[in-house]
């Protein structure tokens, strides 16, 4: 596999847990993830945005609000369709 190849699967693989982690809303993998792309410095320019996005959005929600965490979770998905090239 080249290196081309490489970063495209990385791309896929990160687009893949992040869409499964807002789809089971599952926070633990989207920390994980976001870990993730902090940690790869061939990261997509997309994820990055992303991932400092969503750590303003952790700053702001109460996770023991079942409202601001239904919020948190919208806005994690638009964000996430906002980001991620088509």
């Amino acid at each position: 596999m080249n290196h081309e190849q490489t970063e495209q699967s990385f791309e896929k693989e990160l687009q893949l847990s992040l869409f499964n982690s807002i789809k089971e809303k599952d926070l633990s993998l989207l920390e994980k993830t976001i870990a993730t792309i902090e940690e790869n410095d061939t990261a997509p320019f997309w994820a990055k945005q992303f991932s400092d996005l969503i750590h303003r959005l952790m700053k702001n929600v109460n996770f023991q609000q079942t409202q601001e965490v239904e919020s948190f979770w919208m806005d994690v998905m638009r964000s996430f369709i906002d980001a991620v090239p088509r």
